[in-house]
């Protein structure tokens, strides 16, 4: 017996299992409509025949974690699986940041209270007359979670982050315990940007031990974190490679969950641990070497892009305009050192933005416009 991620496949026998275990059963339509949520998380148990014989449904909204539905067929009961399923259960909404998992189970259901209880659930409240055929109480259970140690190693990609190797241990979200960086930096600037094949190669030489001293400092043993995070996306394809290959390897080699972490919506958490009063609704400005946007961040999880470049990012624009400038790499950083002694209306600069679109902007005119001001001067 194993527990897998559902698949669409299993769609059909997941719609089987509800008809033969409930009353009331979920539809395959329903079922395929909450598949496509991002929102909810199935695991199905498979026999030996590769035959879907339980399924366990989860929903999780920020740090709330609801078990939607959980059952197996009548035949392979009593053989631990039940207690599988919500085991997995338990480790995905931890890996997700739930700091809590609640249900509902019939008041006459001893067994299922029983292995609720097993996981320390505890009674919280009953839902008069909840249940029909028959008509039943409904006890309201929930499991509390400890804040969780989560590792995360970033191999970041984008410009400003590509040539920087980071490893974080991180607790319940939001205190970091430690936070290991290693750079090539120097590297860089002998090339005046970041080489690819450079910074890849330095972050396969530098991830281990890296990694090594972020649990060191924080005074943990890898068997003490309960999710791995890795940079997944966007960035470029060989730095990402080394962090996603390597934190794979440990997911597989201890068991520890494994989160994909989108490059730039990390960049709008990481305000989340910097600021921890901070809430959603609000909007961000990611500028992040070759990303620039503007976002209404409407929840934990829910993000809408409202404006963002049409070419270079202005991280691009900053790197390129002090080339030409003669200035050194990073851009940025050293732009704004000898801007501090500058006249701010020696020039007429054109505005980035773009026509019809009031919240996107365009970079790629002021580098034009300071390119070709140097070569007439």
């Amino acid at each position: 017996m194993k527990i897998v991620n559902m698949t669409a496949l299993s769609i059909p026998d997941v719609a089987r299992l509800e008809a033969e275990c409930f009353p009331h059963p979920w539809q395959q339509d329903s079922i395929e409509e909450c598949f496509q949520n991002p929102a909810y998380y199935f695991f199905v148990a498979k026999d030996d025949g590769n035959n879907v014989v339980g399924y366990i449904a989860t929903y999780i909204v920020r740090d709330e974690a609801f078990v939607e539905n959980v059952c197996v067929t009548e035949s392979a009961r009593r053989q631990g699986i039940g207690r599988a399923l919500v085991e997995r259960a338990i480790e995905n909404c931890k890996a997700n940041g739930a700091s809590f998992l609640s249900l509902e189970v019939r008041r006459s259901n001893t067994a299922a209270i029983g292995l609720y209880t097993a996981f320390d659930f505890e009674i919280e409240g009953t839902r008069k007359k909840y249940y029909s055929d028959p008509e039943e109480d409904a006890l309201i259970m929930t499991c509390h979670f400890e804040q969780a140690k989560m590792w995360t190693p970033f191999g970041d990609a984008e410009f400003g982050s590509c040539d920087e190797t980071a490893v974080s241990v991180v607790e319940d979200g939001k205190k970091v315990l430690s936070n290991v960086i290693a750079s090539s930096l120097e590297e860089h600037i002998l090339y005046g940007g970041v080489v690819p094949e450079i910074a890849s190669r330095r972050h396969a030489e530098c991830i281990e031990q890296v990694t090594k001293q972020a649990l060191k400092d924080a005074g943990c043993e890898l068997s003490d974190i309960d999710a791995i995070a890795v940079t997944a996306a966007p960035g470029l394809i060989g730095a990402l490679l080394v962090g996603v290959n390597f934190a794979k390897g440990l997911s597989l080699k201890t068991g520890i969950p494994l989160v994909p972490v989108h490059h730039l919506r990390s960049h709008i958490a990481a305000n989340y641990v910097t600021q921890p009063d901070l809430k959603p609704p609000f909007l961000a400005l990611v500028a992040s070497g070759g990303h620039s946007h503007i976002v209404e961040v409407k929840s934990y999880t829910e993000y809408k892009v409202i404006g963002q470049t049409r070419d270079d990012a202005a991280g691009e624009c900053m790197d390129k305009t002090a080339r030409v400038l003669g200035l050194p790499y990073p851009g940025g950083k050293n732009m704004d050192a000898v801007s501090q002694d500058g006249d701010p209306h020696a020039f007429q600069t054109p505005h980035p933005h773009v026509d019809g679109s009031p919240y996107d902007f365009s970079f790629s005119g002021l580098k034009t416009y300071v390119i070709n001001t140097v070569h007439h001067m």
